[in-house]
């Protein structure tokens, strides 16, 4: 028998070569080859299962009825037992903010507290660090400071409203000078952003305008709303205030009460007596309307009596007035008359 290893000896150079390369060892994936071929693999085993899913979607369901009825019990506890965890988290939640809130208000008060020994030291700081931004760059400084008090007006606006508001009240006189200057240099821009905003509003401003000579129409006042200052808006609180917050004894409400009923009384005889000047009027008017009408058609009776007594008494044929002329419409007479 011949040796395998003597065999092998025998074989050519190119059959040597040829074996090896038949039985290399591949090379071994790097890491990121591994975690693609990973990630391929994992897309189609998903793949895979979603398709049997679909496939035998009826099964599923089957399969999962029978699972249901056979452990009722366990799953009712396994769900009581899930939102027994969930409302224990969420309480752990709700405990943990009230601690972290009531860490921040300790916090902002200890800062409070500092602030307010330490207010002088402070302020002295920010004016050196706003003195050192000022001269690196000016104009990026202003530019930070207009944003700054932009964003301050903006977050407190109703502020901001009364306090020009306060002031306005304070001196009346100075802010409508002001008002009448500034409409005297600026009249053009401001009667385009007037014709503008008519033009944004068109719909707005007609159906004002409507109910404005709606109420006009039907007789009753234009809306009386105005400004107050400042002094009438307290001292209508502090009556409003006053008023509501009084204990009325019996007595004072029977005399409101009949004060009431004697108002009420006045104004219906008021609307009453404005009612019946109304149909007076009206009828008046009727009256003289029917009239003058029964008049007019008792002047036409006449003067027809008066041209028929004419055409039998006369002499000469009534002449034609020439053609594209009107005759003039003859005045009303008192009796016949006669062409000689």
């Amino acid at each position: 028998m011949t040796n395998k290893r003597d065999h092998r000896s025998e074989e050519s150079p190119q059959r040597q070569q040829k074996r090896r390369a038949d039985h290399t060892v591949p090379e071994v994936l790097s890491s990121a080859g591994w975690q693609n071929s990973i990630e391929q693999g994992g897309e189609r085993a998903r793949q895979q299962k979603a398709q049997w899913r679909r496939d035998n979607a009826d099964h599923i369901r089957a399969y999962r009825a029978r699972y249901d009825a056979a452990h009722r019990d366990r799953k009712n506890e396994l769900a009581r037992e899930s939102l027994a965890r969930v409302k224990e988290r969420r309480l752990r939640e709700q405990e943990k903010g009230k601690e972290s809130e009531r860490r921040v208000a300790a916090r902002r008060e200890r800062q409070r507290e500092y602030n307010a020994v330490n207010r002088e030291k402070q302020n002295e700081q920010h004016r050196q660090r706003a003195a050192e931004r000022r001269a690196e760059d000016p104009e990026s400084f202003k530019q930070r400071q207009r944003e700054k008090q932009a964003r301050w007006r903006e977050n407190h606006r109703d502020e901001v409203n009364a306090a020009r508001r306060r002031r306005r009240a304070a001196e009346p006189e100075r802010y409508r000078q002001a008002a009448r200057e500034y409409y005297d240099d600026h009249r053009e821009v401001i009667l385009a952003h007037m014709r503008a905003d008519y033009a944004k509003n068109r719909e707005v401003k007609l159906a004002d305008a409507a109910q404005k000579r709606k109420r006009r129409d039907a007789g009753l006042p234009a809306s009386r709303r105005h400004r107050v200052t400042r002094d009438d808006q307290v001292r209508n609180t502090r009556s409003a205030d006053a008023f509501f917050a009084r204990s009325w004894t019996d007595s004072e409400l029977r005399q409101i009460r009949e004060r009431e009923i004697l108002a009420s009384r006045v104004e219906s005889s008021r609307i009453r007596e404005a009612h019946r000047r109304v149909l007076t009027r009206n009828t008046r008017a009727g009256q003289e309307a029917a009239c003058r009408v029964q008049t007019r058609a008792e002047e036409e009776r006449m003067d027809a009596i008066a041209r028929g007594i004419n055409d039998r008494l006369r002499r000469f044929p009534r002449r034609t007035p020439p053609a594209g002329l009107h005759p003039p419409t003859p005045a009303p007479t008192t009796g016949p008359e006669i062409d000689r």
